[in-house]
């Protein structure tokens, strides 16, 4: 679901409304005034100076410059278009002129970056900037042999020093529209030259995303199951809730060395970007999936650019130095997987992981994989965490070998695979100060990876299971029955890796000291072993939503779906809802959320039984049926009650004083991941 909720990137916009001219001659000087200090709180003033600065730095200095072609290299630079998406008509200035002015809102529109710069505020002196343009895409693979459905878009996400952006979606096809125009801060400020910058070896990262709504109802909108009429308003639009029912697909990933645009001056440097699907477990195809139009210009440019020959030697430097590390890495990971196999032939058999592929094609130390994430505000404790995660999408993984996709595409996409659950997991807690571990082994169905904390290196265990936020004790008899796992043959983290050397791997027998080098043999992680380019933190966005107005909306469709099924499919007669028992679920609902999260049972329960059975009169028969969702599609909850037997048996009861009641409560997390719970409850005699 990531990237519904979103704000588009700014993108070329038409002129502004011609309200103005209607307006009597007191508006208009209001109008200017509006537009005046509109201007200076969005800090567009800043922005031309900055970049007007830098359009002088890349010409020569003798050269006079018309007022017409200064507008036209701002406008090509996109500032003339975010001036005018900001400003919005006349007639909204006008309206809003006794508001609070807002900030330019970031090209994410996700939420805001806490302490980070977005690539599409306005720039500032002393700054300097990479501005990304992403100019269209073709050749995309998907579409070569077939048309997209109508509802099928393209998406690109992006992020580079810890800054991301997003473009708005486009139609899919074999070539798409889509655009991008952002401003990435680079670090060092505008004093920094050619020297520093060259050191920076971060990548530009992109996704390339397929979206698509969760199901499809009929003509494309929800109606009732006899194709009547479609639903009535509420509080929000359909359209509100597509955008929080979508799911993506990725296309292809795409990564790109910024500092070749280090050797350009006066202009930007073009790229024809390649995109590979390695984000599908295995090996990184080689096929191309499709290319992306890029362009990259720094803002302003160094005093002296970069010599094109010295930097592509430093670049293939850097790139041997890597290669050489994981060669000798490798060599003496084989030494060392030698050396324990021979301590015990059964060891042969057990779920060491040493490398995995990465979604670029090289396979990695496994260690590389795990960082300690420190991830903004958002994500309060350890067990929201785990709920988090938990709530992400699955991948499809039918016909998957196993690649490990990076942190920004897992977040981009919102989906991950069960081992890429564990390492974000294992990251998150880490950077919450726990002594935590990805475990490989075994649960009941198979080879399988979750995380583990230590209280201490001798102290208690906790094993937490990524798919659904369940903690576990194996040190407690009492939980012991309900852990899922049955042996434990490798762990490691962002810094060490171990072996399991006792014969008894099962979970019950296994002692979890690693310090002890008899139970456990590590592998010992050198610096070289790791990337050399350091990782760059972002933080979780959070995208605006009403949850009320959502829950209101979901609500009146399904009970029109309810009401539509019984009366079609059953024959039976109209559907009575009661909205006062529904207000009376509320509390529950909110329960089930809490103690997913906490893992303890919530309080509230005896108030929610005592309100229930104070609303239904003697004689009567209440029963409900809560469902967990994580997804906001309208078909998809309706089907997935309808799958239920208990709530078959609900809607075909035909008392003639029957009422039904229907509560949905939504719980936002980060990055469009939701959490929904609804109860159906019927009372009769």
């Amino acid at each position: 679901m990531a990237g519904q909720g979103e704000k588009p990137v700014p993108t070329a916009a038409g002129p502004p409304s011609s309200t103005s001219s209607s307006l009597p001659p007191e508006q208009i000087t209001e109008l200017r005034k509006v537009v005046k200090e509109r201007l200076k709180n969005l800090g567009v003033n800043d922005q031309v100076r900055t970049l007007v600065a830098a359009t002088k730095n890349t010409t020569n200095g003798d050269k006079v410059r018309t007022k017409e072609q200064a507008i036209q290299e701002l406008k090509g630079r996109g500032v003339i278009d975010q001036l005018v998406k900001s400003l919005g008509s006349a007639a909204d200035l006008v309206d809003k002129s006794k508001q609070p002015a807002q900030a330019t809102p970031a090209a994410h529109a996700a939420g805001s970056q806490t302490g980070r710069k977005s690539p599409t505020e306005p720039t500032k002196q002393g700054k300097r900037y990479l501005h990304v343009k992403i100019k269209g895409g073709s050749k995309f693979a998907r579409y070569a042999t077939k048309d997209p459905e109508p509802y099928e878009q393209l998406v690109v996400a992006g992020e580079l020093f810890g800054q991301r952006f997003r473009s708005t979606a486009v139609s899919a096809g074999l070539t798409a529209r889509v655009e991008v125009s952002a401003l990435v801060e680079v670090p060092g400020g505008a004093g920094a030259e050619v020297p520093q910058l060259t050191t920076l070896r971060q990548q530009l990262h992109l996704v390339v995303l397929r979206t698509f709504p969760a199901a499809i109802a009929p003509g494309g909108r929800l109606t009732g199951l006899n194709g009547t009429q479609p639903l009535p308003d509420a509080p929000t639009s359909a359209a509100e809730i597509d955008k929080w029912s979508l799911h993506s697909e990725i296309v292809g990933t795409a990564s790109v060395d910024w500092r070749r645009a280090l050797c350009s001056r006066g202009a930007h440097t073009s790229f024809s970007l390649e995109l590979l699907r390695g984000v599908s477990p295995g090996p990184r195809s080689q096929d191309v999936m499709g290319v992306l139009g890029l362009e990259l210009e720094v803002l302003p440019p160094p005093s002296k650019p970069a010599d094109a020959t010295a930097l592509k030697a430093q670049l293939e430097h850097e790139q041997k130095r890597e290669l050489e590390g994981l060669e000798s890495f490798t060599a003496r990971a084989k030494a060392w997987w030698s050396e324990y196999v021979q301590s015990n032939a059964t060891f042969k058999e057990r779920l060491v992981k040493l490398l995995a592929y990465g979604e670029d094609g090289l396979q990695r130390p496994t260690c590389t994989y795990v960082k300690s994430l420190q991830l903004g505000r958002h994500l309060a404790s350890p067990r929201e965490a785990a709920r988090f995660v938990s709530l992400m999408l699955p991948k499809d993984e039918t016909h998957a070998e196993e690649c490990w996709a990076s942190l920004h595409t897992v977040v981009a996409s919102g989906m991950a695979s069960q081992e890429e659950k564990a390492l974000l997991l294992c990251g998150l807690l880490i950077g919450f100060g726990l002594d935590a571990w990805v475990c490989v082994g075994a649960d009941v169905q198979g080879p399988h990876m979750w995380v583990m904390t230590r209280a201490a290196p001798k102290g208690g265990t906790t094993f937490w299971e990524p798919s659904t936020g369940v903690r576990y004790n194996p040190g407690s008899s009492g939980q012991h029955r309900g852990c899922p796992y049955r042996s434990l043959d490798s762990v490691f983290n962002h810094r060490r890796l171990f072996a399991n050397c006792q014969e008894d791997n099962s979970i019950r027998a296994s002692s979890y000291a690693f310090e002890d080098s008899s139970l456990w043999r590590e592998l010992v992680m050198q610096p070289q072993d790791s990337p050399a380019a350091p990782w760059v933190r972002f933080d979780l966005l959070m995208p605006p939503l009403d949850t009320g107005a959502l829950e209101l909306r979901l609500e009146t469709e399904l009970k029109r779906l309810i009401s539509d099924y019984r009366a079609v499919a059953l024959g039976l007669p109209s559907t009575q809802w009661d909205d006062a028992v529904g207000y009376l679920l509320m509390p529950s609902l909110a329960a089930y959320e809490q103690e997913a999260v906490s893992g303890s049972p919530a309080s509230g329960n005896e108030e929610f039984q005592q309100s229930i059975k104070r609303s239904v009169p003697a004689g009567c028969i209440f029963k409900g049926f809560p469902q967990h969702h994580r997804s906001l599609s309208r078909p998809r909850i309706a089907a997935a009650l309808l799958k239920e037997h208990a709530v078959a048996d609900m809607l075909a009861v035909s008392a003639p004083d029957a009422s039904f009641a229907l509560r949905l409560r939504i719980t936002q997390y980060p990055e469009n991941v939701v959490s929904a719970w609804l109860m159906l409850a019927v009372k009769y005699r």
